[in-house]
């Protein structure tokens, strides 16, 4: 079997194809990814988009005033499968009154066309998705019965191969 790169452990990597390139893991290398040309090391984190900031616009909503929500982001493809790591966490304790909220979001990078906004409950810790949009701010003002599908980071394993 041809080798990819020297000095990698003979442990059995995890393999996902996207177009052209392949996303490779193991526990002892770590991530990797190959395009046919070059076998580079890469961070999970890199995946990722930062948290989200508040914006000062005004938005009226269903949230629960003077309680505190959290918020989190992660990166999606929906016509691929694909959803990236979830960011740091947003916290914020609405004030008196306040019923929703504007976030200022990353800007998306290929191969991902969207982000989603997961967020919790009034002051709660599980995050739930709220929504996903490709623009660069989001309204969250949902109420909390309103939020949908759990927060899972966890990644599928589609094919385990020996490499090496």
């Amino acid at each position: 079997m041809p080798q990819l790169a020297s000095g990698l452990s003979d442990a059995k990597w995890t393999a996902l194809q996207i177009r052209d390139t392949m996303y490779l893991h193991n526990p002892t290398d770590g991530f990797r990814k190959y395009n046919s040309t070059t076998f580079v090391a890469i961070s999970p984190a890199a995946e990722s988009p930062a948290a989200p900031t508040l914006n000062a616009a005004v938005v009226t909503g269903s949230l629960t005033a003077a309680t505190t929500y959290q918020w989190k982001l992660a990166f999606a493809n929906p016509a691929l499968g694909m959803q990236s790591e979830g960011s740091v966490v947003f916290s914020r304790t609405l004030g008196a009154g306040e019923t929703g909220v504007r976030l200022n979001l990353p800007v998306i990078t290929a191969p991902y066309t969207k982000i989603r906004v997961f967020r919790t409950a009034s002051n709660g810790n599980a995050f739930f998705l709220e929504g996903d949009t490709s623009a660069t701010t989001y309204d969250s003002k949902a109420g909390d019965l309103n939020l949908s599908i759990p927060f899972d980071d966890t990644i599928d394993v589609l094919a385990t191969i020996p490499v090496g």
